[in-house]
């Protein structure tokens, strides 16, 4: 989704191959990075300064390359452009392990993202980058509107990935406290890493007087939990709450519909709809369509 982390996560593994350093505990082999930047290229730059003022690493020298444009890969002539810029890169620093592109709707081109045949060219062209190159294509790319996590855009590319990896933000935190997990949701080949939990860093960059950017920064603690506000909990021991009257002896075969959690709070129907959506998206509460929510503090209890 816009604004999710999505970048912030393809900047590190951008960083991580063209030094060699681990991605967050993962290793990392050390290789040329072509980093196409779509989206702002002077946001993007700072991100880089932050990832390496925050993490203390030299990028200065290292084999990384930051467009400072888009390429339009449905477009013959900036297709033929990027290819050009990749053999020359490629000659300079050596062979290229990586090409990312930021974001696929802005390297998409003129083309529809919807359209089979469209979406089955560029598929094609960046197939092609890959076995002329031999290296890793990173797509940072986009949900589709009420898509559950689907990437937007014809159902061609999914079934065209290798790996996909899905950055979800915390609803309920801003941009200074940006709270964020990576979730691996395809694996053609082997068994999928474990869940990645971010939190966002403000940095305020040397060399520039009052400009700043970010970094995420890995932690133990998942979003979910640091996420669990105090209306989230009230939210939560309204549904306890209600069990326990029903069933005291057997909690777990009582669910709480909308209405019943509603009545118990003094709140707005939108206000509880957003607040029981957040709960349920972050699995803090048990979810069944035409049942209703529990709470899952009873999970492992006996009664």
């Amino acid at each position: 989704k816009p604004k999710s982390g999505k970048s912030f996560i393809g900047i590190a593994m951008a960083c991580a191959i063209a030094t060699g350093k681990d991605f967050y505990g993962h290793k990392a082999k050390k290789a040329t990075v072509a980093y196409i930047a779509g989206e702002g290229n002077v946001s993007i730059s700072r991100r880089f300064c932050a990832y390496q003022q925050f993490y203390n690493v030299k990028l200065g020298g290292q084999p990384l390359l930051i467009s400072n444009r888009g390429a339009r890969i449905l477009d013959d002539e900036d297709y033929k452009h990027l290819q050009e810029v990749l053999r020359a890169m490629e000659i300079q620093t050596g062979s290229i392990g990586c090409i990312v592109l930021d974001t696929l709707a802005r390297t998409f081109g003129g083309g529809d993202e919807n359209s089979t045949s469209d979406m089955n060219k560029y598929i094609q062209r960046i197939d092609e980058l890959k076995e002329e190159f031999n290296a890793t294509i990173l797509i940072v790319h986009h949900t589709g509107h009420g898509s559950n996590g689907r990437a937007r855009g014809s159902s061609v590319l999914p079934a065209a990935l290798d790996y996909e990896f899905r950055v979800d933000r915390d609803k309920n935190s801003d941009d200074k406290a940006m709270l964020v997990t990576v979730k691996q949701t395809l694996v053609k080949d082997g068994t999928p890493i474990d869940d990645l939990y971010f939190k966002f860093k403000e940095q305020t960059l040397y060399g520039y007087q009052g400009v700043t950017s970010g970094v995420l920064a890995i932690t133990d603690e998942s979003p979910r939990k640091l996420g669990l506000t105090k209306a989230r909990e009230e939210t939560i021991k309204a549904i306890e709450d209600y069990q326990k009257e029903k069933a005291p002896n057997d909690p777990v075969s009582v669910w709480a519909k909308f209405t019943i959690i509603k009545a118990r709070m003094d709140i707005s129907d939108s206000a509880l709809k957003s607040r029981l959506a957040d709960l349920k998206d972050m699995e803090l509460v048990h979810y069944k369509e035409g049942y209703g929510y529990q709470a899952k503090s009873f999970d492992n209890e006996v009664f």
